[in-house]
């Protein structure tokens, strides 16, 4: 009967060394993952500050919409232009057919500045 309560012991003793172990690596991950999630959480912040401060640089451009610089740092978004009419697109123009000038005597196929033709 103690030889069967040791070994009962000694596996209820590996039992518990194993939970202990997975309950180890579940911390080490979940220290890991909050981490990861305050250097995200870091780093989204920065964004929206660059993004905010972006905004505020292009908002002092004018541009043909604008008749004086913006004031908002926050975008809008643009009203939509209405679709303009589909127009046919025009014919391309026609070429006339390029001629050649006829041979000089020396047969060679120059024109009057004297270029010959290949």
């Amino acid at each position: 009967i103690v030889g069967e309560i040791s070994a009962a012991s000694q596996e209820q003793s590996t039992a518990i060394e194993q939970v202990n172990n997975a309950v180890t690596k579940m911390d080490e991950s979940t220290q890991q993952n909050s981490a990861l999630v305050e250097q995200t959480a870091s780093a989204a912040a920065s964004l929206a500050k660059q993004g905010s401060d972006l905004l505020e640089t292009v908002g002092q451009f004018q541009t043909d919409d604008d008749a004086a610089p913006r004031q908002e740092t926050r975008a809008k978004k643009p009203a939509p232009k209405p679709a303009a009419k589909a127009r046919p697109a025009p014919p391309p123009p026609a070429r006339a057919a390029a001629k050649k000038p006829p041979p000089s005597a020396s047969g060679r196929g120059e024109d009057e500045d004297g270029f010959v033709e290949f």
